[in-house]
């Protein structure tokens, strides 16, 4: 693998917290984003203050953004949400994963989540110490229900401009990465349409896409996303980790948005807190993804997803970082 570009999107001042799932102060941040323009990845958007008020983007930034999603799969706007807003997000996922950590012991006896395989519609552990939660109303214990991350999202004209008007919101989670966990295989969160190796494939807009919102300052000791810029494409060829990759250093308030088919994987966790990072999934409105999610429930009673077909890829037998995991998350 080339050796990844540390790119840290954070502003100069520090923003306090009050738990191991709310934001904690910064130390030392690089507010330069020199890092990625050095790697020929212009992916880096800064949200003009007036716009970050309002909650509102120009239509000048919005163009912006769209162009580099889809020339890189990635794009990164910084300071784009409120601290009051992320702390609400981050005390969610907190509650949430105690609530999934207290059921699963009660019903389960699994009582050491790490050492434990297991799949369910609410939860599931996808790699060692890595835990991805839905948070959608009617499926979370504790559910995100902030009409910001539905209607209201300042990224939706940017979803739109690459999923067209009519594009729906499918998930609403969480991947909280443990102290301790392990380094992820380089992975889609979906394929392409129409298959990856025959040269007369069409390389098609994207259909699906993810926007990241770190709930504490993501750091190289943390564990940060890596992203292969530009992966997402199509050349008649299986997309590799030969080229180039950036792993940023998220502050609180900074987005990611990124193509369902750029190649990716969660970094190491090497602190001794919890590395949350809330998602919200959006497609065109003929995609469904059935894969990441099986039917069983954790909470019994709980509003199942009936009509969706049994999802892949689910074994009673998983190991952690085996195959069966792999797809996910971040």
């Amino acid at each position: 693998l080339v050796a990844a570009t540390m790119l840290a999107l954070a502003p100069s001042s520090a923003r306090p917290g009050s738990s191991a799932y709310r934001p904690r102060a910064r130390t030392s941040v690089l507010a330069s984003a020199s890092p990625a323009a050095a790697a020929g990845f212009d992916v880096v958007i800064d949200v003009p203050s007036a716009e970050v008020a309002t909650g509102a983007l120009s239509p000048e930034t919005v163009a912006r953004a769209t162009e580099a999603f889809r020339e890189h799969g990635v794009v990164f706007l910084r300071d784009l949400l409120p601290l009051p807003l992320v702390e609400e997000f981050a005390a969610l996922a907190g509650d949430n994963l105690n609530a999934c950590r207290q059921q699963l012991k009660k019903q389960h006896g699994i009582t050491e989540m790490d050492a434990a395989p297991f799949a369910f519609t609410e939860i599931c552990h996808r790699s060692k110490g890595r835990f991805d939660m839905q948070l959608r109303p009617g499926i979370a214990p504790v559910p995100v229900t902030d009409a910001l991350v539905q209607e209201n999202a300042p990224w939706l004209p940017i979803v739109r401009a690459l999923l067209g008007s009519s594009a729906k919101h499918m998930f609403t989670g969480a991947v909280v990465s443990a102290p301790g966990s392990e380094a992820q295989n380089a992975h889609m969160d979906g394929g392409h349409l129409f298959g990856l190796t025959d040269p007369d494939s069409l390389m098609c807009p994207a259909h699906c896409l993810n926007v990241f919102v770190p709930l504490v300052p993501v750091s190289m000791e943390n564990g940060p996303t890596e992203f292969w810029p530009g992966t997402q494409q199509l050349n008649g060829a299986r997309p590799t980790t030969d080229g180039p990759s950036i792993a940023p250093e998220l502050g609180i308030g900074t987005i990611a948005m990124f193509d369902y088919r750029v190649l990716h994987r969660g970094l190491p966790n090497q602190s001794s807190s919890n590395r949350p990072v809330m998602y919200v999934t959006y497609a065109r409105p003929w995609f469904s993804d059935v894969e990441n999610f099986p039917p069983t429930r954790l909470f019994p009673g709980g509003a199942a997803r009936t009509a969706e077909p049994k999802a892949k890829g689910f074994k009673a037998s998983f190991k952690p970082n085996s195959a069966s995991v792999k797809r996910k998350k971040k």
